[in-house]
């Protein structure tokens, strides 16, 4: 939204800060926190497009990677 509008810019920043940032930082991969379980599942609630770990199998082990801290495989495109 443009600045100098009806959209509260700096709401959204604390906004996002408390309900997604700070979450992030304890749960990397937002699996483990169900705040942010819920926003994943808000984005598609209708299931209506394959999930990536069948369309692109070669990044399922990091997208099914769930764990506080980074993931420790060589990532898919690395190697190219």
């Amino acid at each position: 939204p443009p600045i100098g509008g009806k959209f509260d810019h700096k709401k959204a920043e604390k906004g996002e800060l408390n309900e997604a940032v700070k979450l992030f930082e304890s749960d990397p991969y937002g699996c483990n926190s169900k705040k942010l379980q819920e926003k994943h599942a808000e984005r598609n609630p209708f299931m209506r497009t394959m999930p990536y770990t069948f369309s692109c199998p070669e990044v399922a082990p990091l997208l099914e990677y769930c764990e506080s801290t980074i993931y420790p495989d060589p990532l898919p495109w690395d190697s190219h």
